[in-house]
């Protein structure tokens, strides 16, 4: 039965109200002004959202199933806009209960239902990102967007790029890695995972074997090149530090980085007739 006037606008106002506490980080008085709309209109879709949200964040998915389950099937009649946001919490309210099954059915919903909701994630992260405050919840924007479709290539180099600004190498490499294997060849994914399996554990290694997939797929990939070179330094195989970057200087003679770095190369192991006429000829490139 449709409420009265009257109680649609109380419900309304009560529910402008606690929107303006959770503002505030009121918690208390929002679940209380939320109740009172329940109270009106127990199918609020709002209200169940924002008290299941609550109920999940607090350690209590089980409550909080109740009410995004009430939300999701209430925002499909009355408001739409809040329909894929509840499918998704009643999701990871699921998945945390273990029942994985009816989660994946609500990513599920969301995708076939609202296809445009995972690009809506990656542009919200992407305004998120430009306040260095909102990087952690420019992440959760991805991983909701990846819950949805977890082969999203935006998603998945958005949160890999993220993770790296917060100095969390390992979870980058991971996310980078997924990336790899739903895009085609590409060096510079390799490149990063190197990188960052370098920065989390020094795992020289297996840093050695991404810079090396890299140059497989580019040979003159120039990053690729000096991140390998930096590696076999390390490893005493000098000759084969020089014999790289002197087939990426005559793969690419135009560019004055390579000369310097072999320049650089070549002084620290004695050569230094070589190295000068190298840092002549880098100088003599650079603009």
């Amino acid at each position: 039965m449709p409420l009265s006037k009257a109680d649609q606008a109380r419900a309304d106002e009560l529910a402008k109200r606690a929107s303006a506490a959770f503002a505030e980080s009121n918690l208390a008085e929002v679940r209380q002004l939320y109740g009172e709309v329940l109270s009106i209109d127990p199918g609020h879709p709002e209200a169940n959202y924002w008290l299941g949200y609550l109920e999940c964040r607090e350690g209590n998915p089980e409550a909080g199933v109740s009410y995004l389950k009430t939300s999701s099937d209430s925002a499909f009649e009355t408001a739409t806009w809040l329909a894929p946001d509840s499918l998704v919490e009643l999701g990871m309210a699921l998945n945390t209960l273990g029942r994985e099954a009816e989660a994946a059915e609500s990513f599920a919903t969301v995708l076939e239902r609202f296809p445009a909701y995972t690009e809506g994630q990656l542009k919200l992260a992407g305004e998120m990102e430009l306040d260095e405050h909102l990087v952690e919840s420019a992440i959760d924007a991805c991983h909701r967007g990846l819950l949805v479709d977890g082969r999203h290539p935006g998603l998945l180099k958005k949160t890999a790029e993220l993770l790296e600004r917060e100095a969390r190498w390992d979870e980058a490499a991971d996310f980078w890695s997924l990336l790899r294997e739903v895009t085609s060849p590409n060096p510079d994914i390799h490149l990063r995972i190197g990188l960052c399996r370098l920065r989390h554990s020094d795992n020289r290694q297996a840093a050695r074997a991404e810079f090396e997939k890299a140059l497989e797929i580019n040979p003159d990939h120039e990053a690729a090149t000096f991140a390998l070179a930096e590696r076999l330094d390390d490893e005493g195989a000098f000759d084969e530090v020089i014999s790289r970057l002197e087939r990426l200087a005559k793969a690419k003679p135009d560019a004055a980085r390579v000369p310097l770095t072999l320049a650089n190369f070549l002084r620290k192991y004695g050569r230094l007739e070589e190295a000068v006429a190298r840092w002549r000829s880098g100088l003599a490139k650079a603009p």
